[in-house]
């Protein structure tokens, strides 16, 4: 991120999120960074104004309920008071369920579809023509590698995902040419918990994500790295490949 910057995260009290804000929230002690926060919970958002090290004024927070789509509008206008136009979107919000297609009530494919892909269309199109003209821009989005991997039980949360890695494979040849990176991070199962120590060993640590956003905003103006698959380096079905692998006895 250039000098003066302004970045937007959204899910910003989810456990991601919390840790992208701490992330980020700690630069504003030593940047120019204006840091806009939204999420549903009030609470836990302004909470994020008093973590450690944080420049506390140089920290918004819009708490904002996703799924009523009335309160879109007052989001966007909301942050484009504070901030203009912000040089980065991190798209965090996100929502899981999981059951058999079947069985899928069809609020809960609406739910899913709402918070994993329509929001963050809505939200890039309010954007997107100040980012054209200003010819600058960075969105960041959190798809899953149930983008590109689908299972049972999952034909809600993996169509939503899926629809957001089309789009934004096609969003990136639309603006690419306005010097728009438009990226996607495709994580497989994420650690519950913080810190190295802590951590699932079939699971994907949190500094794993902070460190691929970093490389995401390293990466130089004469190329944009559009999708990056994460996937934990152990497997929950190793003991179960190896054994269906042993030797049978004669």
């Amino acid at each position: 991120m250039h000098h003066r910057s302004s970045c937007l995260i959204t899910g910003a009290s989810g456990l991601v999120g919390q840790s992208i804000t701490q992330h980020f929230a700690a630069m504003t002690a030593a940047k120019d960074i204006h840091l806009i926060l939204t999420a549903s919970s009030s609470s836990r958002l302004n909470d994020s104004k008093d973590l450690p090290h944080t420049n506390r004024h140089r920290i918004s927070t819009i708490a904002c309920e996703i799924l009523d789509e009335n309160q879109w509008p007052y989001l966007f206008k909301s942050v484009q008071e504070k901030v203009g136009c912000p040089d980065l979107i991190i798209h965090a919000a996100g929502a899981f369920r999981w059951a058999p297609a079947h069985e899928f009530e069809f609020a809960e494919y609406s739910r899913l579809l709402k918070v994993n892909l329509e929001f963050p269309i809505a939200l890039n199109q309010f954007f997107l023509p100040d980012m054209i003209q200003r010819n600058s821009g960075c969105l960041i989005h959190f798809g899953s590698i149930a983008s590109v991997q689908s299972y049972p039980g999952g034909a809600a949360y993996c169509g939503s995902k899926f629809g957001l890695r089309g789009y934004c494979q096609s969003l990136f040849e639309d603006v690419r040419e306005y010097n728009i990176k438009v990226c996607s991070i495709l994580p497989g199962q994420i650690s519950q918990r913080e810190g190295t120590e802590a951590a699932d060993k079939h699971a994907i640590e949190l500094n794993d994500i902070l460190k691929t956003i970093d490389f995401i905003l390293s990466v130089g103006g004469s190329s944009c790295p559009t999708e990056i698959i994460l996937q934990p380096q152990s497997s929950y079905y190793e003991k179960a490949l190896r054994k269906s692998l042993t030797p049978l006895k004669s």
